[in-house]
């Protein structure tokens, strides 16, 4: 849907954002979710864990915890009291 509000190929605008940022997609799109997630734990936005993972789209916590300590080097729940 982006591709094609920027008038372009789908293959034209993966190569394009590869290009610019470095990232597929996907891997800018999680970027995204795991830095909103980051801010809403720290700023303590959000109680738990749960309400964080759900609040940027994902469906599975456990997911989300094993992933998050991948890109920050320690557990979500480390933000939370």
């Amino acid at each position: 849907m982006l591709a094609d509000a920027l008038a372009m190929s789908r293959a034209s605008f993966f190569r394009q954002l590869k290009r610019l940022t470095g990232l597929t997609p996907a891997q800018y799109l999680d970027e995204a979710r795991f830095q909103k997630a980051r801010r809403l734990l720290e700023n303590r936005e959000v109680s738990s864990v749960k309400a964080a993972a759900y609040s940027v789209g994902f469906r599975q916590v456990k997911h989300f915890s094993q992933n998050y300590k991948k890109r920050f080097g320690k557990l979500p729940s480390d933000h939370v009291e």
